[in-house]
């Protein structure tokens, strides 16, 4: 039988498998806090919204990097649902 691996909060038993864990790189020249940041910026990218884009880079502070990826204009699910797999991969 297979084991469960669960994650949730970053700061808990296998934390670092969170996209919010801190986990510094770049990617294009662009640098990333976090795997969770990244999303957010290419989804404000995605969809043309350089304004957010800027000021997701701009923070690390999870809560308000996914409180400005709710923000995003133009947002359409059904092209990004498509688009943040490939992103991440």
């Amino acid at each position: 039988m297979s084991e469960i691996i669960c994650f949730y909060n970053p700061n808990e038993e296998n934390g670092c498998l969170n996209n919010w864990y801190p986990s510094h790189f770049t990617v294009r020249g662009v640098a990333f806090s976090s795997m969770g940041q990244y999303m957010m910026y290419r989804k404000a990218r995605c969809f043309n919204d350089e304004e957010v884009a800027t000021r997701i880079l701009e923070i690390d502070d999870a809560g308000e990097i996914k409180r400005l990826g709710r923000l995003v204009a133009n947002y359409n699910e059904h092209i990004w649902s498509g688009m943040r797999q490939i992103e991440v991969y």
